[in-house]
C-alpha cells in the first residue's frame, strides 16, 4: 500500500485533482489494505463453490446473485468500525455522519454495534436506494452520502468476491457480450486497450476486476453502429481516450497501451484518480458518465 500510496501523492497538481481529492483516495487505499485480510478469511461463503461461479459466468448472470446472505455480522462491524474512523477523520464526513452519531449515547464510538449497521450493508450491496432513504429517514443523515459511503463500505466485499472470480474465470474465451461487470452488474468505470492487438478490456471500480470486451460496442448499451461511436483524445497525452457513443450520450475513460513504453503496467486505481480531467472534459462537451440504460441489463442480450 505504502508504494500506491506514495504514486497517489505524486499526482498532486495534475488537473482536476485536489488535496482533498488525494486525501480521500489515501483514506479509503489504506482502510481496504488493512480490512481486506480479515474478509479473506472469513467472506464469502464457503459453499460458493466453483462450479457454480463458472454457471454463472456460462449464463451471463453476476456471481454476486449467488451471493443470498451477508457476511458474517462481526465481520461487518469490524470493517464499518474501521471504515467510518478513516472516513470522519476527513471533516466533510464527520459532519455528514454527524446526525447519525446523535442518536447513540457514546456517539461514533458505538455506532459499528448499531443494529442499522448491517441493514445499511445489506441495502448497499443490492443496490437499494429505497432502503437507503429508510434509513436516511430514521438517521437524519443524507441519502445520497449513505449510498455513495455504503458503496465504499461494500467495496473491499466485492473486491474479495472478484479474486474469486477471477481464480475461476477461464483464462481464454469470447469477449464479453452482454452488459455489466461479470462479478456485480454494475457499469464499468475504466477501459483499457492492450498491446496484444489492441484487446479492449473494461474494468470495475467496485470489484477490482477486469473483462475482455469487443472493441466497437458501447461498454453500456451495446450499440454497436459505426457512425453513433468515436472517442476523444487530448493533446498531449495520446495515450489516454474517451470513448463516446451517440446513442446513449455516455463516456468511458480510457487508457491506449500501445502509445506507451513496454514494461508499462497499468494501475486501474491509480489511473482512476489521476484522469479525472478526462471527465471534465466530456461532461463540459456535454456526454455523461456512463451508465447501463434501462432495458440493458446484465445477462440480458441487447438489441438496440
Amino acid at each position: 500500500m505504502g508504494k500506491r500510496a506514495g504514486r497517489l501523492s505524486c499526482l498532486m497538481g495534475k488537473p482536476g485533482i485536489s488535496s482533498e481529492n488525494l486525501a480521500l483516495e489515501s483514506c479509503l487505499l489504506e482502510w481496504r489494505e488493512k480490512v481486506l485480510p480479515n474478509i479473506r478469511l472469513e467472506f464469502p461463503d464457503p459453499e460458493l463453490k466453483p462450479e457454480q461461479v463458472i454457471a454463472a459466468l456460462l449464463a451471463d448472470r453476476p456471481v454476486a446473485e449467488l451471493v443470498t446472505q451477508i457476511p458474517n455480522v462481526k465481520v461487518i462491524q469490524k470493517a464499518a468500525a474501521e471504515f467510518l474512523k478513516s472516513i470522519t477523520s476527513i471533516n466533510t464526513f464527520k459532519n455528514g455522519f454527524k446526525p447519525w452519531f446523535d442518536h447513540l449515547p457514546d456517539g461514533a464510538a458505538e455506532i459499528a454495534e448499531d443494529e442499522r449497521i448491517t441493514d445499511w450493508f445489506a441495502y448497499s450491496w443490492q443496490g437499494d436506494r429505497a432502503g437507503h432513504e429508510k434509513l436516511a429517514l430514521a438517521t437524519g443523515m443524507d441519502p445520497d452520502l449513505l449510498a455513495w459511503a455504503g458503496n465504499q463500505l461494500t467495496r473491499p466485499f466485492f473486491h474479495r468476491l472478484g479474486e474469486l472470480l477471477a481464480a475461476h474465470q477461464p483464462a481464454e474465451g469470447p469477449p464479453k457480450l452482454t452488459v455489466g461487470c461479470p462479478c456485480c452488474g454494475g457499469p464499468p468505470r475504466l477501459g483499457r486497450y492492450a498491446r496484444n492487438e489492441g484487446q479492449r478490456y473494461l474494468w470495475c471500480d467496485l470489484c477490482n476486476i477486469q473483462w475482455a470486451f469487443r472493441r466497437v460496442t458501447c461498454a453500456f448499451c451495446l450499440n454497436t453502429e459505426h457512425e453513433k461511436l468515436g472517442f476523444l483524445t487530448v493533446d498531449g497525452i495520446e495515450h489516454y481516450r474517451i470513448d463516446v457513443c451517440k446513442a446513449c450520450s455516455g463516456y468511458l475513460r480510457s487508457i491506449d497501451e500501445r502509445d506507451l513504453p513496454e514494461d508499462h503496467r497499468t494501475d486501474y486505481l491509480l489511473e482512476d484518480v489521476g484522469t479525472l480531467h478526462l471527465s471534465m472534459a466530456a461532461e463540459k462537451d456535454g456526454w455523461q458518465q456512463g451508465v447501463i440504460l434501462s432495458g440493458a441489463v446484465p445477462g440480458q442480450k441487447w438489441d438496440g
